[in-house]
């Protein structure tokens, strides 16, 4: 069984579909997930925040993650279609957050009240989008 959310998030407030960037940035800021505006890429950038993530990927270290978003860019045509699976782990295999598309763009925004303390993060499913990790 996937995990939506955890009950320990705030769930995001506005539509993954049709949202820029810049909406995202300023969403970021003014619920305290300080970061650098998304960036868009076709590599993945693990230094500051948030990390950005397009490929499977280990990520060694302690972090205090604010924020995961799951995402749709039509810029680079990584868009998330129905089916598509995303699952987010740390190093001892705990789930962190995990999410199956029901429909094209149903990406996930989860916005933690008290930020997640992982050892190490492992993203092992990314069938398409973009996930950003706000550190």
């Amino acid at each position: 069984m996937a995990l939506d959310f955890l009950a320990i998030v705030s769930y995001g407030t506005y539509p993954t579909v049709g949202v820029t960037a810049a909406q995202r940035a300023g969403f970021a800021a003014s619920n305290g997930l300080l970061g650098d505006a998304p960036t868009v890429s076709l590599t993945n950038n693990i230094a500051g925040s948030p990390l950005y993530i397009i490929t499977t990927s280990v990520i060694s270290g302690s972090f205090s993650i604010k924020g995961i978003w799951w995402v749709s860019s039509e810029v680079l045509s990584m868009d998330i279609v129905t089916n598509d699976f995303m699952s987010i782990f740390d190093s001892s295999g705990f789930p962190v957050a995990s999410k199956q598309a029901k429909a094209n763009g149903d990406g996930l925004e989860l916005n933690f009240k008290k930020p997640l303390i992982v050892n190490g993060i492992i993203v092992n499913n990314l069938d398409g989008g973009i996930l950003y990790i706000f550190v």
